[in-house]
This record gives C-alpha cells, structure tokens and sequence, in this order.
C-alpha cells in the first residue's frame, strides 16, 4: 500500500480487493499510515480498487470514525462507486468517480464561449471542455445544476457524465442535431426578425419558471459573496454599499440564468435549449437583462473579440440584434422610447461590472483595478439612488 504525503494531505493508494480475506490487514496498515501523519487531512487513491466487500465497508467506516473531516475518496471506478451508493457511503464519505479519459482530436468545434468549448465528441453526444483555469469541483458542480435543471423543467440538454481531457475537464451533453442561435442568426439574416421574436419569447418563459428552494443558490447570496474579494481595491464605505445596493434586489423564486446571449442557446427545431448553466441561480430576472445589456450591448464595442467568438455573430451585427431585442422586450418601436431602458441599465451594467469583474484569465469578465474603482466613484456611488429605483423597475 503506497502513501504519499504533501501539503499535509496523506494520500493512501488502496488495494485492488478489500475483502474478509485480507481485511484486518488493510485496517491495520491504514492505522499504521493515520497514526504517521496524524494531523494531516486523508485522501484514498481508488485508482486500482475494483471490489469492496463489505468486511472492507467496515474497514473504511472505522477509519472515518478516527478522523475530524470527511475522507476524500477519489478516482473510484463505476462498479466500486455503485457500491458506495447503494450503501450509503457517498454520504458518509466525499467520494469522487474515475472519471473517463477523452480526445477532441478530429472532433468538430462547434461553439466557443470564454469558459471553454463545445466539440461533437460522438454520432449523439457533444461535450463541453472548459479552461483549465476551471476547477474539478466547480465543473462537477455545474453537471449537477444541469442535470436539477431538466428535472425543474427548464429547457436545457441533457447531461451524461463529467470527463477528462489532457489538462481540462468537460461534459459530456446529449447530441442536439441542430447549432446555437448565434449561428442561426449568422447562417440566415433573413430571419432575424423571426429569431430575435422567439428570443424575446424565450427569455420570458425562463423567467416564470419557478425553483425549488435550496436546490439551486440564490442570486443575492451569491453577489453578496463576491463583494469581500473587491476590499483591496474598495473603501469599506464602497463595500457596505454594493451590500446595500444587492440587497435592495426583490426577491424571486423564479430562474435567473446569468448568461443569455445566443451563443449559449441551442436551436432544436422549434425549441430552444440552454447548454450553459454554471451560474444559474434563483432571483429577479433584473440580473440576466443586466447581462445581456452588457452582452449585445456594451460588449460588442468594448471587447468585440470576445463578444464574436462567444455569441457566433459577427460583432458588426450584435448591437442591432441586441436592440431589436430590448425592443421587443420593453414593447417600444423606437430608438427614442428604448433610450430610458438604457439610462436604467447603464448603471446597472457597472453594478454588474464590478460584482463579477473575475480573474485576469477570463477575458470576457475580468475588468483591470483601476476600472473597478472608476466605475465605483463614477458611475455607482453617484447613481445610488437610480440603481434602487432602477432595480425594482426591472425586477
């Protein structure tokens, strides 16, 4: 039995069998092992385990008895994992699966967003291959939120299992025969009209589906807890008011996506299918019109590569769909009636702005220190007031 310790993990490499055959054995060198490096936190490499009794359950059971935290139990093959669901043990323990090994080499790319990209990886299955930047446990997180969100009833595709490849992991999706709307829109001009009709209806169907509390986070938690990471570059004054100002949101138990632009909009016929949820959350759907004002909107003049690549528009044409959109939307026929919506959202998109300014490796999100503080001293404290009133007209 190999151990390895760093960092002050102590990682355990089990057997191929844990059994009554060799049972007390395994106990007794796990305890061996434990007493070593007692303060460290334990990690079971299940790499080779292909079966576990359950004399080897008990084994495992008395071993978390002797420890504070949950023992991480990783790289458990289908068959082993099935039998710590059927016994209970994925609740007992934090266990993850073997995950499966995958090549993009010859597949199709189609589609590409900031997060990662999207390949027909099969005849009837696509996946989505995020950046590397992105973390085992956040993509994890975000195959479960997809799979909660067909059962909630939103119109998105079905999710398989979460994969490995080189230095990513990805998701593997139910194969749609069909492309993004982004590409429709490029694919027939034509039917702008038609799409950006069935859009606006779209979005307005999200935004009635009600969620099951708890299941999925709540949007004014989720923005409260980005504030604390903006403290070296905000006042504290600056702080207690992006607080105060998510607080003032109305509360919603209704879908909140977070990213509606086309690009992350399936067209199946004549349906409309989500393949991105990773920030999906419960709230007012005031959030995902800051967004896509930030997306068809301010994005195409700011960071027109970014907006392209991701929506699959050619940037020349994003603004004219993004205000033919709002237009529709807010039910005016003219540039002159869609000004005030404008007027509310600007400041909201700073708002937006700053609250999710991110890491220098998302271009599509990250804003640079010293256009977090201008928007804060310019276009926030100033606006206090319109963002109150601004968010409960939205909402």
């Amino acid at each position: 039995m190999n151990t390895e310790l760093e960092n002050n993990i102590l990682t355990i490499v089990l057997d191929e069998r844990i059994d009554s055959v060799n049972d007390q054995q395994i106990e007794a060198q796990l305890n061996d092992a434990l007493r070593t490096a007692s303060a460290a936190a334990l990690v079971l490499d299940a790499t080779a385990l292909t079966y576990i009794s359950s004399a080897g359950l008990r084994v495992l059971l008395r071993l978390q008895h002797k420890t504070q935290e949950k023992i991480r139990i990783l790289n458990v093959r289908p068959e082993v994992y099935d039998i710590f669901e059927v016994t209970g043990f994925i609740e007992l323990f934090e266990v993850r699966k073997k995950l499966r090994e995958v090549s993009v080499d010859g597949c199709k790319v189609i589609g590409h967003g900031a997060s990662g990209t999207v390949y027909r990886l099969e005849e009837d299955k696509i996946l989505k291959l995020y950046q590397p930047f992105r973390t085992q446990e956040e993509i994890e997180q975000e195959r479960l939120l997809a799979r909660e969100a067909v059962i909630s009833g939103i119109p998105s595709v079905i999710t398989y299992d979460m994969v490995h490849c080189g230095d990513s992991y990805g998701i593997v999706f139910e194969m749609l025969h069909s492309d993004t709307l982004g590409n429709a829109f490029t694919r027939a001009p034509e039917r702008t009209e038609e799409f950006v009709d069935r859009y606006v209806d779209f979005v307005r169907q999200l935004h009635k589906i009600p969620l099951r509390s708890g299941v999925f986070p709540n949007l004014k938690t989720v923005l409260n807890g980005k504030v604390p990471a903006l403290s070296s570059c905000c006042s504290d004054e600056e702080l207690a008011l992006l607080h105060s100002l998510i607080d003032s949101i109305p509360d919603r138990n209704t879908l909140v996506h977070g990213d509606l632009h086309p690009g992350n909009i399936m067209l199946q016929g004549d349906e409309f299918l989500l393949i991105d949820l990773p920030d999906v959350t419960v709230g007012s759907k005031v959030w995902d019109l800051i967004a896509l004002f930030r997306d068809l909107i301010i994005g195409p003049r700011n960071i027109p590569k970014v907006i392209e690549q991701s929506t699959g528009i050619p940037v020349d044409r994003v603004r004219s769909i993004g205000r033919s959109f709002f237009m529709k939307y807010f039910g005016v026929s003219d540039e002159e009636s869609l000004q005030p919506y404008f007027r509310m959202l600007m400041p909201l998109f700073a708002l937006n702005s700053v609250l999710t300014s991110g890491d220098p490796t998302d271009p599509g999100h990250f804003v640079p220190t010293e256009i977090v503080k201008k928007m804060l001293r310019e276009a926030i404290t100033p606006n206090e007031e319109m963002i109150r009133q601004a968010l409960q007209t939205l909402s």
